[in-house]
């Protein structure tokens, strides 16, 4: 690799796995150090480790979207080591409901996926953007749900 992130650090939600986990190995691959942040704590763990492993530069930190206190905690423990130059806001919650009938949604998940998707992705850029080095970019990550298309 060429070492387009040497001396970066950037921090990645959803990244024990899928997407945010391959961000995560390449921004790492690319010499940066990588703050690893997902809910899912063994797996999280797991792939922390494994990237240590391998000689990356890696921190991990649990972090709940849908709770702005876990939020503030993990970003003040990732502030201790200082700046950052760059957050991916891949993290989101699945729903299965792509290409259903909006009739069939459950209110109840709407709500959790909203308190996830959207404001937690929101109160991450938030606690993000102080530690932010200027000059230092922030990718939001979305889905494509919004593009399939169902007759109501």
């Amino acid at each position: 690799m060429n070492g387009l992130l040497n001396g970066k650090r950037i921090v990645i939600t959803g990244a024990a796995r899928g997407l945010g986990y391959h961000f995560a190995k390449a921004c790492a691959e690319q010499g940066a150090a990588v703050v690893m942040c997902d809910i899912l704590a063994g797996e999280l763990a797991e792939s922390a480790h494994g990237l240590r492993e391998q000689g990356y530069a890696i921190e991990s930190h649990v972090i709940d979207l849908a709770d702005a206190r876990a939020i503030d905690s993990a970003f003040s423990a990732i502030a201790e080591k200082g700046q950052i130059d760059g957050l991916v806001n891949n993290a989101a919650m699945a729903t299965g409901v792509g290409g259903k009938n909006m009739l069939d949604y459950d209110a109840d998940l709407w709500d959790r996926v909203m308190t996830v998707n959207v404001k937690g992705t929101w109160l991450v850029t938030r606690a993000a953007v102080p530690l932010l080095r200027e000059g230092s970019g922030i990718v939001n990550v979305a889905s494509d749900t919004a593009l399939w298309a169902h007759r109501v």
